[in-house]
């Protein structure tokens, strides 16, 4: 498969002087009881779960609660709670 692939600003590394990525991502649509949003999704294939930002749960009308969390850990090790 081949992905369309957006540039972005980053800070500059020693191995990214430039300051620009790519990355590839692709719109998604993600439908709720009460409406659609089409959000731009970076494709990951390393990722065992998709997420999604919670600004977006109210816009289709989804109930979520923050009673439930969960933990990931990027690939440095930096940990991230998500409900």
């Amino acid at each position: 498969m081949m992905f369309p692939y957006h540039q972005y600003e980053v800070l500059p590394t020693p191995g990214n002087r430039a300051g620009l990525l790519y990355r590839p991502v692709i719109p998604v649509r993600v439908v709720g009881p009460t409406g659609v949003q089409v959000v731009l999704g970076l494709v990951d294939t390393g990722s065992d779960v998709p997420v999604l930002p919670s600004f977006i749960l109210p816009l289709i009308g989804a109930a979520y609660t923050t009673d439930e969390s969960a933990i990931f850990r990027g690939v440095g090790g930096q940990e991230v709670a998500a409900h």
